[in-house]
């Protein structure tokens, strides 16, 4: 595992494992993949889940045998995918130049949300809020999901999340 915090293997632990048996990452900087420039483009905490990310980082591998005219090497994405869980699956493979850091190359993101409609409709008692929710509480589920929707517009754009790249805000205008 990599997170020390993860009682459980991690994806990247798993993926650092099947880049060595590859024979892309040598066994010395397989659980430090820092070593290697090892970069992703988002993170997840508990309870957070990626459909998927981008990774980065400088791999030894021999360019004759993987690497195709347009920089794509399929072959790599389909034998790392055999050497991981059958619920890991490598989508592409693709040679970037020198700088490339999947996080800060990121443009944009997409998050999905589910929660109980309860949630939105019912009454939650903050102590010492000066604001009380009840009386302004949406009545149906249509009102209350309209409402979140509402509010939610409000995050959409060119907004500068700065959790989430190392852009200045002067570079999103």
């Amino acid at each position: 595992q990599m997170d020390k915090l993860s009682p459980l293997p991690t994806i990247e632990y798993h993926i650092s494992k099947a880049l060595n048996k590859v024979g892309l990452v040598i066994e010395s900087n397989q659980n430090d993949l820092s070593k290697i420039g090892w970069s992703r483009s988002s993170r997840t905490d508990k309870g957070v889940h990626a459909a998927r990310v981008v990774l980065s980082g400088k791999l030894e591998l021999d360019e004759r045998r993987w690497l195709q005219p347009d920089g794509a090497l399929p072959d790599l994405a389909a034998q790392l995918s055999k050497e991981l869980p059958r619920d890991i699956k490598v989508m592409s493979v693709l040679k970037v130049n020198q700088g490339f850091r999947a996080r800060e190359a990121g443009h944009w993101r997409e998050y999905e949300y589910i929660m109980p409609l309860s949630v939105l409709t019912r009454a939650i008692d903050v102590p010492d809020s000066p604001h009380k929710c009840s009386s302004e509480l949406p009545t149906t589920a249509e009102t209350a999901i309209s409402r979140l929707n509402d509010v939610l517009r409000l995050m959409e754009g060119s907004i500068s999340f700065h959790n989430f790249h190392k852009l200045s805000p002067k570079a999103l205008k």
